[in-house]
C-alpha cells in the first residue's frame, strides 16, 4: 500500500534534520520507560521506527546497553544521525516497507512522536507486532490534541487514543499519551 500523505511530508522532514522526538535527555527517557514498566535487558535488540537523527535511539542505547536500529525515510535526518551518533544502526527506508520486508526480530519497538504522522497507525502497529520476538513490546509516545501541518492524526485525549489504537496499557504524560502494546 502506498501512503501518499506520508510521502508528501518527506520534504518537510528533510528541511528539518534536527527534528524528531521531544524526548532527548537521558533522565526523562528513563522516567518515561520506568513509568511504562519498560525495562530493556542488556543486549536487547530495539527498533526505533521513525528515528529521525537518532537522538533518542542513541540515549536508549547508552542507558540500557542495548543494540538499537533506527529506521526513517528522511535522508537528511539519517545522514545527520550517522555522523553524530554512529553507534546506532541506521536504515534509510520507509517504515512500512521496512516492516513488510525485514527478516529482523526485536525485543522492543519504539514509536515516539511517530503515530501522529501515520495515515493508518493501527495497521502500522499490527505490522510491527509481526517483527517482535516472543514477549516483545511496542512502546509509543504521542502528542494529544496537537494539530500541526505534519500530523495526519490528532487524538483529542487518551480515551480517543485508546478507542482508535487499543493499546495494552496507556497513560497521560504531560500533553502526550504513553502506550504499550504486548
Amino acid at each position: 500500500m502506498t501512503y501518499e500523505k506520508e510521502q508528501a511530508l518527506l520534504a518537510h522532514y528533510n528541511k528539518y534534520p534536527n527534528g524528531g522526538t521531544t524526548l532527548r535527555d537521558p533522565q526523562t527517557i528513563r522516567i518515561v520507560f520506568d513509568l511504562a514498566g519498560i525495562f530493556p535487558l542488556e543486549g536487547s535488540k530495539i527498533l526505533d521506527l521513525g528515528c529521525a537523527s537518532g537522538v533518542m535511539a542513541d540515549q536508549v542505547r547508552e542507558l540500557y546497553n542495548v543494540d538499537v536500529t533506527g529506521v526513517d525515510s528522511a535522508f537528511s535526518r539519517i545522514l545527520l544521525g550517522k555522523r553524530e551518533r554512529p553507534k546506532v544502526d541506521y536504515i534509510e527506508q520507509d517504515i512500512h516497507a521496512f516492516l513488510e520486508t525485514t527478516k529482523m526480530k526485536f525485543d522492543l519497538i519504539l514509536m515516539f512522536d511517530v503515530i501522529e504522522h501515520l495515515e493508518e497507525p493501527k495497521e502500522t502497529i499490527k505490522a510491527a507486532k509481526k517483527i517482535l520476538r516472543p514477549g516483545g513490546k511496542i512502546f509509543s509516545k504521542t502528542p494529544l490534541n496537537f494539530p500541526y501541518e505534519a500530523h495526519l492524526q490528532v487524538f483529542k485525549n487518551r480515551d480517543d487514543f485508546k478507542k482508535r489504537l487499543d493499546p495494552t496499557r496507556y497513560f497521560e504524560y504531560g500533553q502526550s499519551v504513553i502506550a504499550v502494546w504486548e
